[in-house]
């Protein structure tokens, strides 16, 4: 309901006041007061819009890099031959599985006992020959990888801007909104043109909130960067059955892929779609 008020019902108020409000003068000298409050809203967006674009930026290699990890860890336990190796799949797949029940990419904290498995499996890993002692130390490097990933994921999704910075945020942008408005006259490209700015100041703020809070990068990535992964793993591609009618999220169509649903008990029933359906 809240993304419905933002991206539709504002707008549409936002684009209709220059027509709807009738035409008013402030008496003091608005054109050094715009000046003023557009500059110190240029800075701060484009600040925040920074370092929300290299949060964004970095959590796509992290991202990248982590599934990088699970694939190395599962074909170098295959080429050690240890009896863990069934349980280290299935430990990475139940991961995933349990990371794509959050459509943000949010999942850091929220998957622990997963990533707990998969970690105490690695450890539990004994080699029984010379090939194996070599690429035992490589399934371990890994580890480590994945363990130094999923850190500063947790610290790289954390949002930058806090509700303190919105106000101030939203306070100039309704600032300039106001001083648009009284700089009207009767004409219509004039209204015209005040409703477009009104509409690009709404959007530069959901783009910074879509990329402050990592929806933009969810969008991209959320739903289909592990399935490489499970490609890897011999698996089918897993989708939980809500990200089935996001327009974001594409479909497998020449592929059998899995769909799970989330029970109230917390497990979770898992649906194989046959390719074509």
């Amino acid at each position: 309901m809240t993304t419905k008020i933002f991206k539709v019902i504002v707008p549409i108020i936002l684009v209709t006041l220059p027509f709807a409000v009738p035409p008013f003068h402030l008496s003091a000298d608005i054109g050094i007061f715009l000046t003023v409050i557009s500059l110190l809203f240029a800075i701060l967006i484009g600040f925040f819009i920074s370092g929300a674009t290299s949060n964004y930026l970095r959590m796509q290699t992290l991202i990248s890099s982590m599934n990088t990890s699970l694939i190395s860890l599962h074909s170098n336990s295959a080429i050690i031959n240890a009896p863990e190796h069934a349980a280290l799949t299935n430990a990475i797949d139940t991961y995933l599985i349990a990371t794509l029940d959050y459509d943000l990419l949010d999942f850091s904290g929220l998957a622990n006992a997963e990533f707990d498995n998969i970690i105490n499996l690695v450890d539990q890993t004994r080699a029984h020959d010379d090939i194996g002692n070599a690429m035992l130390q490589h399934l371990h490097y890994a580890k480590a990888d994945l363990v130094a990933n999923d850190e500063e994921i947790a610290i790289t999704a954390k949002t930058i801007v806090n509700p303190e910075h919105w106000l101030i945020l939203v306070i100039l942008a309704s600032l300039i909104v106001v001083l648009l408005l009284s700089m009207r006259d009767n004409s219509i490209a004039v209204a015209v043109i005040v409703a477009a700015l009104n509409f690009t100041i709404l959007h530069i703020l959901i783009l910074l909130y879509e990329l402050d809070a990592n929806i933009f990068l969810a969008k991209k990535l959320a739903f289909q960067a592990p399935q490489r992964v499970f490609l890897s793993l011999g698996l089918h591609p897993y989708f939980p059955d809500f990200a089935t009618t996001l327009s974001h999220v594409t479909l497998p169509k020449q592929q059998t892929y899995r769909v799970g649903t989330l029970l109230r008990s917390g497990k979770r029933k898992i649906n194989l779609v046959k390719a074509g359906r």
